[in-house]
């Protein structure tokens, strides 16, 4: 592993708009790598689990996964949304004791709120569940832990601007989780076989990646904690909590609840639960580089406040380059890339796949203003809004599905998200003097739309597998050929681009790198 002390050391010093850049670039390709991977296992994985499994059984494997998951969110308090903020302002500052004196502070809470949260939770398995699924419910609960304790680590070698640390443990967590499947689908272990992949991945990944975080802790000078930090820690750390509920509310589909509720069938949770996943799977390509921007971000908060509205505006502009033309391609090839990949069983899915993908668009620019709201401490304004669209997404909930199930889920779960993003962006707009690149956010639109033409084309033409190919090879080049001739992407965009190929192997570098070209004028 890397010495990160030439990385804590570096925030002490106002880095020039160069050094963010190079940074920026580096944390891309690290994180990108991370998220490609992480991509690709879930990927396959679900289908191969969803193939196996099918509809009725994957529907409440699917509930019990999902309450796993937000447990963990829920108990972790926001506690390591603050270790973040707070790590990366003082490491901004110059002062790595306190920062030493956060990842201590915060961990400590953690570990206790994580061994609490999967208590109540192992309980209410054993008293309420089903009976029949008990050995992976319980599996599942279980991984709640160390996926809690894993986050603060994390955390803090984002907050240091190094994702590259997080990037062996994360691809070590992967591998061990697609293993697990394989053997469990081959070896007729069944659920509780995949629940323990989970498991195992999680704890292998928080393991290695608490030793590595501590090496490097160790190497900063000790420092306490101040009691006004404590309490500004504390006052951030429970809005946080919050909005962890409105983010469920909103964005981690609290709507599966809602469908076991009011739906006919239990099949219904699985199809929105493929829809939605997909749909995340392609979100998470630009999110490599928001996740690079958010830390910079709230270092950059402790640097040069001033600086700060250029570099979350960039960052929505590149976030949105890439991630409107995948969304639209995703809904325009809803259709046979469910009938390739999960099979006639599955068709249900490919109205709800067509309608999230679409109404996810606007999410493509959250992450950035998220974390300059984040790093501004305007968590008040994010709890009044989200639960203005939180409101509004069960109200949808409530009205659509009953009669049209997932599909209504989607679109509830989808209008609250377009909602939470553009009021998020209005009031970053009045408090950072923020603006968006209307202009360039138009031609990204419009050579989208050509691209979009070309996927169409190719749908109309070819079916199954066939259309699949076609539609993501003409989409590809359309946009590629319409960005180039549009002029979008200047040199200085060239730059950047190749900044972050230059992190990349030598073989993909390559190939990176001539997209890039073909891209940019």
């Amino acid at each position: 592993m890397p010495d990160l002390r030439s990385t804590v050391a570096r925030p002490a010093r106002a880095p020039s708009a160069t050094g963010n850049t190079e940074t920026i670039a580096r944390n891309t390709a690290w994180y990108g790598l991370e998220v490609v991977a992480g991509v690709v296992t879930a990927f396959a994985t679900s289908i191969l689990i969803a193939r196996a499994m099918g509809p009725q059984r994957l529907g409440y494997f699917n509930y019990i996964f999902w309450l796993a998951n937000i447990s963990g969110a829920i108990g972790s308090l926001g506690v390591p949304a603050t270790a973040r903020k707070y790590m990366a302002e003082y490491f901004g500052r110059g002062e790595p004791g306190i920062a030493r004196a956060i990842f201590e502070a915060t961990l400590r809470l953690q570990m206790i709120t994580a061994g609490l949260i999967t208590a109540a939770g192992l309980i209410l398995v054993f008293t309420v569940s089903n009976h029949d699924y008990w050995a992976s419910s319980a599996i599942l609960v279980a991984s709640v832990f160390p996926g809690m304790l894993t986050a603060i680590p994390a955390q803090a070698n984002m907050a240091a601007e190094n994702m590259r640390a997080n990037v062996p443990s994360g691809l070590t967590s992967s591998f061990i989780y697609v293993a697990c499947v394989g053997l469990s689908l081959t070896l007729g272990w069944g659920l509780p076989g995949i629940a323990a992949g989970f498991l195992l991945g999680r704890g292998a990944e928080v393991v290695w990646r608490l030793h590595t975080v501590r090496k490097w802790i160790r190497t900063l000078p000790s420092a306490p904690l101040p009691e006004t930090l404590r309490a500004r820690m504390w006052t951030f750390s429970g809005l946080s909590t919050v909005l962890m509920l409105l983010q469920v509310i909103v964005w981690d589909r609290s709507d599966i609840v809602l469908l076991k509720m009011f739906s006919s069938s239990i099949k219904e949770i699985t199809f929105y639960s493929v829809a939605i996943n997909l749909t995340e799977k392609v979100l998470l390509l630009p999110a490599a580089f928001g996740g690079a921007i958010g830390a910079s971000v709230m270092a950059q908060y402790g640097r040069d406040r001033d600086a700060l509205r250029g570099l979350v505006a960039r960052a929505a502009r590149y976030m949105f380059l890439f991630g409107l033309p995948a969304l639209l391609g995703l809904a325009l090839l809803s259709r046979p890339l469910v009938q390739t990949l999960y099979g006639r069983q599955y068709l249900p899915v490919i109205p709800v796949l067509f309608c999230a993908a679409c109404l996810a668009i606007p999410k493509t620019m959250l992450a950035p203003v998220q974390q300059l709201m984040l790093a501004g401490e305007q968590q008040r304004f994010l709890v009044i809004w989200g639960c203005l669209c939180g409101a509004v997404n069960v109200g949808i909930d409530l009205l659509l599905i009953p009669s049209h199930g997932a599909l209504g889920a989607a679109i509830g779960n989808g209008v609250g998200q377009a909602l939470a993003v553009a009021g998020i962006w209005a009031r970053a707009r009045t408090l950072f003097r923020l603006d968006l690149p209307w202009r360039d956010l138009a031609q990204i639109t419009a050579c989208a739309s050509g691209m979009a033409v070309a996927v169409f084309g190719a749908t109309l033409i070819f079916s199954g597998w066939r259309a699949l190919a076609v539609g993501v090879l003409a989409g590809c080049l359309a946009y590629t050929l319409l960005l180039r001739l549009s002029g979008l992407l200047t040199h200085e965009d060239r730059r950047r681009m190749l900044r972050v190929t230059a992190n990349t192997a030598p073989p993909v570098r390559i190939c990176l790198d001539r997209i890039v070209l073909a891209l940019c004028a």
